[in-house]
Order: structure tokens, then sequence, then C-alpha cells
């Protein structure tokens, strides 16, 4: 009985020395399994490569005669990785195991298949199969148990594939939306997308807006879960316009104003700055995600993201709108940056008839190097002229071709090409009366005593031609500017070569449609003739005459 006792003692401890065995096999597979993937990972290999690794390690350790793993790849599309055996076999002899919803092992063509689903968080994303000959496994040889411990590591990794291409995809997102024409439009639908992916029940843009003033306005949006409730232009928020109004700061970072409207402490806060030595504040961004819980690093990361998108948005609105600047009037610009696709529409060179001004300084030459002489004092000059005629012009529809030393050229007609020839022409003689008006304002200016107190005085003053004629016009050259060209054009430069000081001189399309337009009230003496350098036949013009 004693040996009896023994031998079972002894059975049973074999049994447990095989079980331990098997378990720490098992241990050593999944062990195994999880350090080749994370090396894969810390080289940054992509899924095809580290599924090769991963098939190396299964041929050695379970020596099978086929491996075939479906799944999503980086693209998050369906696809098929084999050793041993390829698509077209597998849908030829067993496409069912391509996509089982259980564990199956079947003999297909000599083979004895092991074929598992793939899951990840109880969706199935694939199959993971196993092929031996024939015969070749015992029914204790745990192949099942062996391939969910790899695919127990590689669910992880596939996990991560699939969030790292979703959180690609939503960043792709972000950035096409906020490329919209419409920048109110670009923030509300970039919005919407952050908003899928990170929860918030509170969401506050506070940006700085360089306004066509010159100066820059707090502009806000404020966001109630995927809603805009408020914002700075159609809805406005009597708190924060309050603050506004007041002068406070609130696009500061950490300003506690804002904590009488938002319950800031509650808030998470991120700060838009452009520029990499000297930064230069854009805007801030304020969440408050839902009770009880924070931002995940995953959230942090995607605000993070649309943040630095949105910056570049912002910095690139003001900096478009900065260049339009230069040409056109602020009504001009709200109108075009309201069109989406408005550089093809208004912007694109075009043969047009238009008003032109040529604008000069008479006596420029004598008055900078007998009066002015500083560089410093005539480029003051230069600037409050040309300012001062910008401002005049500007109201009546004009845009400002470009400024040549002391001469000014200004156009009538674009960007909208919608006023009838007769209100151009109109348009465009006003805009040079209201320029020769200012420049004998500036002239007896304060600042321009020194001018005052030169014998030469009576003589300065300015010289304008204008015509209204065809031209090719637009953002042309390779800093799109805007400008004209035309024989018109050349010829209305002559013919302010030809004006003396405070002379206003039109051809004759000018002087036609300003009488059509107002009939009786514009007087002009002419025709006269000039012979100019560069053009066979004398020049034809007229002289606006009277008291204007």
């Amino acid at each position: 009985m004693a040996d009896q006792r023994a031998g079972q003692a002894e059975m049973g401890n074999e049994e447990l020395r095989r079980r331990v065995a098997h378990l720490e096999g098992l241990l050593a597979i999944g062990d195994q399994a999880d350090a080749i993937i994370e090396g894969c990972i810390k080289c940054h290999k992509d899924l095809a490569s580290t599924l090769a690794d991963v098939f190396d390690f299964l041929e050695n350790r379970l020596q099978p005669a086929a491996i075939f793993l479906v799944t999503q790849n980086e693209d998050l599309r369906s696809t098929f990785f084999g050793r041993a055996v390829t698509e077209e076999q597998m849908n030829a002899e067993a496409p069912d195991l391509l996509a089982v919803g259980r564990t199956e092992r079947r003999v297909v063509g000599g083979r004895e298949w092991f074929v598992m689903p793939l899951d990840m968080a109880g969706d199935t994303i694939g199959a993971f199969g196993l092929a031996f000959p024939s015969g070749a496994v015992e029914a204790g040889d745990g192949v099942f148990e062996k391939m969910n411990l790899v695919a127990e590591e590689l669910d992880n990794y596939f996990y991560s594939i699939q969030e790292s291409r979703y959180k690609h995809m939503n960043i792709m997102e972000i950035q096409r939306c906020l490329k919209a024409r419409s920048l109110s439009e670009a923030i509300d639908t970039a919005i919407t997308i952050l908003a899928d992916v990170v929860p918030m029940e509170e969401l506050v843009l506070l940006y700085l807006d360089e306004d066509l003033g010159g100066g820059k306005m707090v502009q806000y949006y404020v966001y109630r879960g995927f809603t805009k409730e408020y914002d700075s232009v159609d809805h406005p928020l009597p708190e924060l316009e309050a603050l506004i109004k007041a002068g406070k700061e609130i696009v500061v970072p950490g300003n506690r104003d804002l904590e009488k409207v938002f319950p800031a402490a509650s808030m998470s806060e991120t700060i838009l700055l452009d520029g990499l030595v000297e930064e230069t504040l854009v805007g801030k961004i304020m969440i408050r995600p839902p009770s009880q819980t924070g931002l995940s690093i995953a959230s942090r990361e995607m605000v993070q993201v649309f943040a630095e998108a949105l910056r570049q948005r912002l910095v690139d609105f003001n900096r478009e709108k900065n260049m339009l600047r230069q040409f056109f009037p602020a009504d001009v610009i709200r109108r075009m940056l309201r069109e989406p696709n408005y550089k093809a529409k208004y912007l694109s060179p075009r043969k047009a008839d238009i008003g032109i001004i040529f604008a000069d300084v008479s006596g420029f030459t004598k008055l900078s190097e007998q009066v002015l002489k500083d560089p410093a004092r005539i480029a003051r000059f230069i600037d409050g002229w040309s300012t001062g005629c910008t401002d005049r012009f500007f109201p009546l529809g004009g845009t400002l071709d470009k400024l040549v030393g002391d001469c000014v050229i200004v156009l009538f007609g674009p960007p909208f090409y919608d006023r009838l020839p007769e209100e151009v022409a109109l348009r465009t003689l006003q805009a040079a009366l209201a320029i020769r008006a200012f420049t004998r304002e500036f002239l007896a200016a304060p600042e321009n005593a020194d001018i005052q107190q030169s014998p030469h005085y009576p003589d300065f003053g300015v010289a304008i031609g204008l015509n209204y004629c065809s031209a090719d016009v637009g953002m042309i050259g390779p800093n799109q500017d805007l400008t004209a060209f035309s024989s018109g054009m050349n010829n209305t430069a002559r013919l302010q070569g030809v004006a003396k000081a405070n002379e206003i001189l039109v051809f004759a399309p000018i002087r036609d449609l300003v009488q059509k337009a107002e009939p009786g009230k514009w007087p002009f003496e002419g025709p006269f003739h000039a012979t100019v350098k560069n053009v066979k036949e004398p020049l034809a013009y007229y002289k606006l005459a009277g008291s204007w």
C-alpha cells in the first residue's frame, strides 16, 4: 500500500511539474512576444515589419507550417499578412477562416489550421491563424492558449495603431477645416471635430484681431458642448463685452477678470503665441471638461494640435488683411474676405475700364534739396502726405496702385468693377479734388513751417492727371501687388507731367463721363494739346476750371 501511495504521489508531482512547466512556457511566450512588440514600437517600425518579427518568433517557438493574420493597417484598411501562405490561397481554400467569429480547428489541403478572431474592446478586428502538418499537433499541445497570449499582446499594439490613426485623421480634419475661407466657419467646424474627441462642457476662444483701422480688437467665441452660444460679432455675451469695453486685458494669460464670467479654477487654459524669438500674443483657449473629470493626456494633445493650427490660421488671417490693407479700404477688404476664393474672383488679372489718378508733388526736387534736405525729414513728409492722400481716396472707393517717390497712383474700379462708368469717373475726379485740398492743408500745417518759410512756397503743390481707359488690372508680379498696365496708364503719367502745381488735367473720357453724371456742374477748359516723349501725336486734354 505504501508503495502504491508513493507511486500515486510521484505521479501527482509529475503532473504538477508538467502543469508548472506548461504555465511557465506560456508565460515565456507572452513575455517574449511583449518584448518583441515593445522593441518594434521603440524602433518606430510599421505594422508589416512588426508582424514579420512576430512571425519569426512564432516560427522559432512553435514551428508552424504557415501563419496568417488579418487586421487593419495604419490606414485602417483590412490587410492580409502571411508567412508561407497567400491571401489568394486562403480565399481559394477556406475564405471563411479569414473572418472567423470563434476559434476554428480545421484540416485544409493537408494542413491543420488553428484560427481565432482578434478582439479589441469587444469588437472583432481580424483573424489570426497557424497551420501545422495534419496530425502533427496533439490534443494537449495548447496551441490556442499560446496563440491567445500572442494575440493579447498584439491587441494592445493594434489598439495603439487605431488610436494613432484616428488621432491623425482628426488632426488632418481640424487642419483642413481651419483652411476654410470664412474664419467663423473654419472655427465652428474645427471645434465640432475637437468636441468629438475631447470631452468638454464649455470652450472659450479669445483672440486679437488686427483691425483694419490699425489697432487690435478682442474677438471671441463661446461654445457649450457642440453649440456656439456667443460670439463677438453676431451674438455678443454682455459680461464679456463689458470687460472688453472697460479695457480689461482678458486675452493675457491668467487674467483674473474672466473669473467674473467663467469659473477659471475649473478651466484649462492654452495660450496662442506667434514668433520663436520674440513671442507675440495671438489669443487663448479655455476649456472646461465635464465635472469630476479633467483632460486626459490624449485630450490635451488634441487641444494643443487644435491650438497650433488655429494660431497659424489667425496669424495668416491677419497677415492676409495686412497685405490687402496696402491697396484697399477697410470696407472693401471686409467684403472680399466674406467671399470664398476671393483672389480668383476679384484679384486675378483682367482687362477692365478703370479710372486713374497720377498725383505728384510739384517742385519736390527743389523742396527736398533746398528745404527738407535731411533724408529722415523727407521720409516724414512723404509718409504724412501719402497717408493723408490715401485717407481721402479710400472712402471714395479708390485703391492704391503704388507710391513712386512723391507720386501716388490711384485706381477706381477694382476690385469689384460694379459701378457705372459715370460713377467711376465722378469718384476719380472727386478724389483728385480731395487730394488737392489735402495737399494745401498739409503744406500749411504747423509741422511744415520750414516749407512755409521757403521763398519757393507758392510753387509747391500737387500736379494731377486723370484718365478713364482700358487696362490690364490685378495682383501681378512676384510680390502680387495690385497694379495696372496699358498705354492709357502711360499717357496718364505723361499728362500728370504736363500739369502745373494744383492743376487737375483730364483726358476726354473723364470730362464726358462726369458731365453726363452731373450735367452743368463741372466746367472744363480746352482742349489743349501737349507734345510728349515717345508719343507720335500730341496729347489732347482738358483742365478743370473754377474754384474747386
